[in-house]
């Protein structure tokens, strides 16, 4: 098992992983991050504050207990507009057999 720890101007994030599980947990202060993409798939778990995500399907305010599931190299932005946002980042397995769309599933609906 791996853990590397990473300060950069707007996020500071540690991240842990072994063979089979890779997570990150990144504690984001208000700006923005410009498009991006991320080679592996993931599930974005909102621990606290919120954040704006920017996608081609849309944009969506994400808070505090939503999910948001990313495809590989799906393009988005975030903007965390006040505070700050706690967010555990959860690698899916290349492998996986369920096929995964992006979404934000918000338990505030």
């Amino acid at each position: 098992m791996r853990i590397r720890a990473i300060r950069k101007a707007h996020l500071s994030a540690m991240t842990q992983r072994n063979d089979d599980f890779r997570w990150r947990f990144s504690a984001h202060e208000a700006g923005a991050v410009a498009l991006h993409r991320h080679r592996r798939g993931y599930a974005a778990l909102i621990l606290s504050g919120r954040y704006r995500e920017r996608a081609p399907e849309g944009v969506w305010d994400c808070r505090d207990g939503d999910i948001v599931l990313h495809p590989a190299f799906h393009l988005h932005s975030n903007e965390v507009q006040a505070g700050d946002a706690r967010v555990l980042n959860i690698a899916l397995p290349d492998s996986t057999a369920l096929p995964l769309d992006y979404g934000v599933i918000s338990v505030h609906d």
